[in-house]
């Protein structure tokens, strides 16, 4: 991996989206092969929850052996249209993905804080604009995003202050 450049991010951002997106399109297939075939995953089924006994890959390369041993396969006419059509109805938005340091999920309430007060202001677009945050559809992910920046900006700030005082002390 090191001996390529870009390799190391090419390959966290293909453990990426094998992490979020694909999962969804495999979940998505499996779905729809045991509607289409009748054959069931392989699962236990407790009070709370049902955790599948199968991997994904073993679950569809069961279904073939069925579906061959009756001379059929999930790439016949009968099954294929209607896999492809699954898998179209997932939206993968990768504009939406952020790489940070942390989760702008749960974004401290002091942070949250000053989102409303940019808003009271009138400078929330102009904060957007100028430090480039990529707002969505959502607006209350949106205004995480601004609040995760507000935070970043204002550490960055910060270490910046501490390094100037530190050189000044002429140590």
């Amino acid at each position: 991996m090191a001996k390529q450049e870009g390799a190391c991010v090419k390959r966290a951002n293909q453990q990426y989206l094998d992490h979020s997106h694909a999962a969804k399109i495999r979940s998505a297939v499996c779905e729809k092969v045991e509607e289409l075939t009748g054959i069931e995953r392989n699962k236990e089924v407790t009070d709370k929850k049902t955790k599948f006994t199968e991997t994904e890959n073993v679950y569809i390369s069961r279904v073939e052996e069925v579906l061959d041993a009756d001379g059929a396969s999930l790439s016949d006419d009968a099954y294929f249209p209607q896999l492809q059509e699954a898998v179209s109805a997932i939206k993968i938005d990768l504009e939406k993905a952020t790489r940070s340091g942390g989760s702008v999920n749960n974004v401290a309430k002091k942070w949250m804080d000053q989102v409303e007060q940019l808003k009271e202001a009138g400078k929330f677009e102009v904060f957007v604009e100028k430090y480039d945050v990529k707002l969505g559809e959502d607006a209350d992910q949106n205004d995480r995003l601004v609040g995760d920046k507000i935070r970043t900006v204002t550490l960055e700030i910060q270490k910046k202050a501490q390094a100037a005082a530190f050189a000044e002390m002429n140590v």
